[in-house]
């Protein structure tokens, strides 16, 4: 929420995308581009032109102009202008702290391996306050053709204590396709999956065996593989292994294993927590439903479950640790597959609340009585939020209703709701229009690029209440194409 003259201003992007977090500002004045990401295919034809994605940040206290940035190849693992250039584009101009996702065409250098990279800034034509973080590196990409398998996913049961099934998926990154794909299921009590034909002397057990049929180019196939527990009670990390006698000969060989799940074998049971039910907001005590279910193989006996309130989403259950113990409520035993709602009354916001900041509930099961011996002991602790603890209002747009082109003037209808616990008056309502789904009120980024359109202002929304509001915009002061607004 942003105050502006005692006043509260309600903003949204009805439109899902990933944001970047802004990073911190450096302390002397200036530009500074930094690569924060790189995606670039692994596999790619000798010949033939990919797609690559950088997310740039400008981490300087100053604005930075659009520039140049540049896909290079290089034959050693070392990215630099002397590189070849295989493909260039524009990153849009960036205000402190933003960030934009950059989307370059380039093309093959030939048949070969080569490490990829991006640059920006390649001639050095602004200067910046560190001029070192303008080169990534993605790693070795291959221009050939061939077969690259790996093991994209496995599903497997929350327990088990005898046979079951769990999915593999296999996906070949490569430009030919295979068949008769070797898919091996693994146990193992750490998250590397080792083969045992492949190590020797390895720990991990193998406990079930399939075949993928059919495994195209650019695709992927899902097998289901019948599979047993393995002879140790306890928690293990289900993987796979393909192509494990290596009869397939691949671009990359060593990328053909990979672990998942988290399942207890065994007899036992494993009692987590799925969900909490809590109001957004509080200022007085209140009632928190925690769902509490035991995924494992045989009931369970009475215990407890537990209610923290944080500042983030670590919940610390120390007895002089920083976070506030809200509540508890008892447990009883559960079947396996069963859930049960605790009903945790009289919860208490935590001390010292800090206005305008979110808290985090945390539940922990089997907590402090630690009454039930469990396959798994680490997954006990959830935690849901943020909420809203205190006397204030809290504000957010749920809906935003506006026709799906425009060329003038038009009415846009915002819906504006109170989840806080006081009143909110003199509610002003800014529409805007944006490049991404990320909106920025020059208010609080003043070096926000977002266009404002119109204004409106709702005289009050009371607590668990919503408002919904015509904004008259327009003509947008921008050039034609598609906005976020």
């Amino acid at each position: 929420m942003i105050s502006k003259d005692s006043r509260w201003i309600a903003m949204a992007s009805m439109a899902l995308a990933l944001t970047a977090t802004s990073p911190a500002h450096a302390q002397l004045m200036g530009p500074n581009w930094s690569i924060s990401g790189i995606d670039v295919p692994q596999v790619v034809g000798p010949y033939d032109s990919f797609m690559a994605r950088a997310d740039v940040c400008n981490l300087g206290d100053a604005f930075a102009p659009s520039i140049d940035i540049w896909v290079v190849t290089s034959t050693d693992a070392v990215v630099s202008v002397n590189d070849p250039s295989v493909g260039n584009a524009l990153v849009p101009d960036l205000g402190p702290g933003q960030c934009a996702s950059v989307t370059i065409s380039a093309f093959s250098p030939g048949p070969g391996l080569f490490t990829v990279g991006v640059i920006v800034d390649p001639f050095n034509a602004v200067l910046e306050l560190d001029e070192l973080d303008n080169v990534g590196s993605a790693g070795v990409t291959a221009f050939q053709s061939g077969v690259d398998l790996f093991v994209d996913a496995v599903t497997a049961p929350p327990s088990a204590n005898g046979p079951f099934t769990a999915s593999v998926t296999v996906c070949n990154q490569g430009n030919a396709s295979a068949s008769g794909v070797d898919v091996t299921l693994y146990a193992s009590t750490d998250q590397i999956i080792e083969s045992v034909t492949q190590v020797p002397g390895s720990p991990d057990l193998p406990i079930g065996n399939a075949s993928a049929s059919f495994v195209p180019g650019s695709g992927c196939q899902t097998v289901d593989v019948s599979a047993f527990a393995p002879p140790g009670p306890g928690a293990y990390y289900v993987g796979a292994v393909i192509d494990e006698p290596g009869s397939i000969a691949e671009i990359f060989e060593d990328n053909n294993s990979a672990a998942f799940a988290l399942t207890g074998f065994g007899p036992g049971s494993d009692l987590v927590v799925a969900s909490i039910d809590a109001p957004a907001a509080a200022s007085n005590p209140f009632e928190v439903s925690v769902t509490v279910c035991n995924q494992g193989t045989v009931p369970s006996g009475d215990t407890d479950v537990s209610l923290f309130a944080s500042a983030d989403e670590a919940i610390d259950t120390a007895p002089n640790g920083a976070d506030f113990l809200a509540g508890g409520a008892p447990v009883p035993g559960l079947q396996p597959g069963a859930c049960q709602v605790a009903l945790v009354a009289g919860v208490s916001p935590p001390p010292n609340v800090v206005s305008g900041a979110g808290y985090y509930l945390g539940a922990v099961v089997d907590f402090p009585s630690a009454a039930v011996d469990e396959l798994i002991e680490s997954n006990n602790m959830q935690s849901f939020g943020p909420f809203g603890f205190g006397s204030a209002p809290d504000l957010l747009v749920t809906q935003v209703n506006l026709p799906p082109s425009a060329n003038g003037p038009f009415t846009a209808s915002v819906t504006v709701c109170n989840q806080g616990t006081q009143t909110a008056s003199n509610v002003d309502v800014s529409l805007y229009a944006s490049s991404d789904a990320t909106i920025e009120s020059p208010l609080s980024v003043p070096w926000s690029l977002d266009v404002p359109l119109g204004q409106e202002q709702v005289s009050f929304v009371d607590p668990g209440g919503c408002r919904t509001v015509d904004v008259a915009a327009g003509p947008a002061p921008v050039s034609d194409g598609p906005y976020f607004v």
